[in-house]
C-alpha cells in the first residue's frame, strides 16, 4: 500500500506526520504511543488541532474505528480534548494525567530541565513522609522484625548497587504497607516504578550507598521506636538528600541527550 500524504496540523504547531507506525499488531496502541510521545516531547504543543479522524487514520493507515479508540485513550490520559464540531486539541501540560504510567514515563524521559522530577521528589516527601509517620504509629513487633530483616540484608549489599536498589524499594514498600494507606501507596508505587527506571541511568556508587544506608537506618530506628515525628523527618531528609545527590548527575545526562 502506498504511503499516505503527510498530515498537516493546524496552528500553533507547524508539524507534519511522517514515518507513522504502519499496521502493528495493536493498531490503536501504536497510534496512542506515537501521538503521546509527540505531545509530551513538545512536537505538538498545547492548542494544536489534530486532523479529522478520517485523515488521521489515513496517515497511520488504520481505520476510523481504530483512530477513534486511540483518541479516546489520549482523552483519558488528559493530553487532548475532543469536542463535537471543534475537533481534537492538544491540552496544556497542567491538564495531563501525570500519574498515568505512560504519561509519567514520557514526562520523565523528556524532562530536560528536571522540573517534573523535582516536583515528583517534593510529592514523595509529602506522601511518603506521612506514610512513614503512620507506619511508626501502627508498627507491631512483627512489622519491626520484618523491617529489621530487610535493613540487615541491605547492610550487606552496599557494594552491590543493583541488589541494594531492589532491597531499597522493598524497604520503602514495606513501610507503605505497614502505614495502611492503600490509596496513597498505589500513587507512590507508580512514582517508584518510574524512579527505579531512572536510577539505571545514573547507577549509585558504593560511597553514595553507604550514606543512603545510614539514612535508611535512621528511618528504621524511628519506626522501631514508634516515633511518628522522627520517622517523618527521617524519610523527608532521605528523599531530599537522595534527590540532591542524583540531580547533578541526571542534569548532565539530560544535557547530553537534549543538546
Amino acid at each position: 500500500m502506498a504511503m499516505a500524504e503527510p498530515l498537516e496540523f493546524e496552528e500553533p504547531a507547524a508539524f507534519q506526520l511522517q514515518n507513522a507506525p504502519r499496521r502493528p499488531k495493536r493498531l490503536a496502541q501504536a497510534v496512542v504511543d506515537d501521538l503521546l510521545a509527540r505531545i509530551i516531547r513538545g512536537d505538538l504543543p498545547a492548542g494544536t488541532v489534530l486532523p479529522p479522524e478520517t485523515e488521521l487514520g489515513s496517515g497511520y493507515d488504520v481505520s476510523r474505528t481504530v483512530t477513534r479508540e486511540a483518541i479516546k485513550s489520549l482523552e483519558d490520559k488528559g493530553v487532548v480534548r475532543a469536542k463535537q464540531g471543534l475537533g481534537t486539541t492538544v491540552s496544556p501540560a497542567e491538564e495531563w494525567n501525570i500519574l498515568d504510567p505512560a504519561v509519567l514515563a514520557l514526562a520523565i524521559r523528556y524532562d530536560k530541565n528536571l522540573r517534573v522530577q523535582t516536583e515528583l521528589s517534593n510529592l514523595r516527601v509529602a506522601l511518603e513522609g506521612q506514610m512513614a509517620a503512620q507506619a511508626a504509629a501502627h508498627a507491631t513487633a512483627d512489622d519491626v522484625a520484618e523491617l529489621r530483616e530487610i535493613i540487615t540484608r541491605m547492610a550487606k549489599e552496599t557494594d552491590n548497587p543493583k541488589t541494594y536498589l531492589d532491597l531499597d524499594f522493598e524497604f520503602h514498600g514495606t513501610i507503605m504497607r505497614i502505614s495502611g494507606s492503600w490509596l496513597t501507596r498505589r500513587i507512590v508505587r507508580n512514582i517508584h516504578e518510574q524512579v527505579r527506571k531512572q536510577l539505571h541511568w545514573v547507577p549509585a556508587q558504593s560511597v553514595e550507598l553507604a550514606v543512603t544506608h545510614a539514612e535508611h537506618v535512621a528511618i528504621f530506628e524511628a519506626i522501631s521506636r514508634n516515633d511518628p515525628e522522627a520517622a517523618q523527618h527521617a524519610v523527608t531528609q532521605h528523599i531530599q538528600n537522595a534527590w540532591s545527590r542524583r540531580r547533578e548527575q541526571l542534569q548532565k545526562v539530560a544535557d547530553k541527550v537534549f543538546s
